[in-house]
């Protein structure tokens, strides 16, 4: 082996950034890729600060057998080697490359984390970067889906690097043959309903056959493509300046004015963002017209189990882990004792009752301190026709007016709970004091408790009212 070995230098290269001495994960399947992947870095790097990480991914029945030829191939190494087995199995209709990769990422991540790593290693090369160019194009991907894999990115807060894309699938088989390196054949790389795998059978050869330079291409591409996603994620961001809201929420007048492409490069990037998966061309489409062409005051859009609902100018993504959604009930009745406490939870209504010491006039519900000691505590849905005083000397108003002039969701006013005390109504939350009949209070000159209602959570939809008021 000498100094100008490609895929020595390919990693030494990857790695002249990162501090001399720090730990790296390498992610090893007992294949030629990662194989070679860890010898190289065997070579230039300590081994004492080297994890050989495995994934048993309990989908075949050779998987005990890889994990024991990885562990074997750490230990001659002189490298530390962790195994982590995956428990779980892919849902029904679930694709199972996805399932994988998912899962083998997310084991990476606890890896790094486990050890302090620096870095994540992968072996991912030219051939699958052009293959993830077809696999894109086979789907109909938009630029983040085209541009494929990056050299230097991060997931999950931890940095991922791919020394090997420059370099093919071949000259990796090659390096594995020159220095009698033992490696295995995944069966899963040979099965033809997995769409890499026939990509891989089948059209690589035949595209590289009339195209002999069409690896180093693809990956040009693919390069350029991310460029380009880059500039669009750019563009994306001026034009959300002014259209980001508290609580992730979008205002959609900002984007009005903006020409089709535009809105949607916006809301695509901002689904991104919130965490929701990306939609094709023609539900982005859909949605768009709901936002932007609909003469309704209020839409809901479902995508992938994401639920994203305007109300008047206002857009919220809610994820399938959201339990705050339109289409789900809003919670029952609750009943608590205060006994002194600074905070109580709700936890069914995901809020929580700050009480104490009376703050400036207006900024809570005041009640009589003997009455708050011995009675209990209630939280219901309000009714619509209930009066409701915004400020102490405002004029009462129904509190289906004040849902109309403050512009909070239908689907969200429901959990806009009444405040009860001993039976007797203290007030909306973030609406305002319930307006009394004469002779009836529920506050006591000098001797009131101040109780607040807050969200739990900091990304509430309901945290512009509640705390607009409170």
């Amino acid at each position: 082996m000498t100094p100008q070995d490609p895929v020595v230098q390919a990693v030494r290269d990857a790695l002249a950034a990162l501090p001399s001495g720090a730990t790296l994960v390498v992610a090893t399947s007992g294949g030629a890729d990662s194989t070679a992947l860890l010898h190289a870095c065997a070579q230039v790097w300590p081994h004492e600060q080297l994890v050989a990480c495995h994934v048993h991914h309990g989908l075949q029945p050779a998987a005990d057998a890889f994990a024991e030829h990885c562990a074997a191939a750490a230990r001659q190494l002189g490298v530390r080697n962790d195994l982590r087995r995956l428990t779980g199995r892919p849902a029904r209709g679930e694709s199972v490359e996805a399932w994988a990769r998912d899962h083998r990422y997310r084991s990476l991540v606890a890896c790094a984390n486990q050890f302090g790593a620096a870095a994540v290693l992968t072996a991912h090369h030219a051939d699958d970067q052009a293959e993830t160019l077809l696999i894109g194009l086979a789907r109909g991907s938009g630029p983040d889906g085209l541009s494929g894999m990056q050299p230097d990115t991060h997931r999950e807060g931890v940095r991922l690097i791919r020394p090997l894309l420059p370099l093919s699938r071949a000259s990796l088989a090659d390096y594995c043959a020159r220095h009698a390196l033992g490696v295995i054949q995944d069966p899963m790389n040979d099965d033809p309903t997995l769409l890499r795998s026939a990509l891989r059978a089948r059209v690589m050869p035949a595209l590289v056959e009339v195209a002999p330079a069409f690896v180093a291409n693809a990956a040009r591409s693919a390069s350029l493509i991310a460029e380009a996603a880059e500039l669009a994620d750019e563009l994306a961001q001026i034009d959300l300046v002014s259209a980001r809201h508290a609580g992730g929420r979008l205002m959609a007048s900002a984007l009005a004015g903006l020409p089709r492409a535009r809105q949607a490069n916006a809301v695509r990037h901002w689904l991104r963002r919130c965490g929701a998966p990306v939609p094709s061309q023609a539900r982005l489409s859909a949605l768009l017209d709901q936002v932007f062409a609909s003469q309704s005051p209020h839409a809901l859009w479902l995508h992938a189990g994401w639920c994203v609902v305007r109300y008047r100018d206002r857009l919220q993504a809610l994820s399938p882990e959201a339990w705050l959604r339109p289409d789900r009930p809003s919670p029952d009745r609750w009943s608590g004792q205060w006994a002194g406490q600074s905070m109580l939870d709700v936890q069914q209504w995901g809020l929580q009752l700050s009480i104490g010491s009376v703050p400036a006039a207006g900024s809570a519900f005041l009640v009589d301190r003997a009455l708050l000691e011995q009675a209990p505590i209630e939280l219901r849905a309000a009714s619509a026709r209930l009066r409701v005083r915004p400020a102490p000397r405002a004029r009462s108003r129904e509190v289906r007016k004040r849902w109309q002039e403050l512009g909070v969701p239908p689907w969200l006013r429901s959990w806009l709970p009444e405040l009860l005390v001993g039976g007797m109504s203290v007030g909306v939350a973030g609406l305002g004091e319930v307006d009394l009949p004469v002779g009836q209070s529920v506050g006591k000159a000098g001797s009131n408790v101040a109780i607040s209602v807050r969200v739990a959570a900091v990304e509430d939809p309901r945290s512009d009212w509640l705390l607009s008021y409170n």
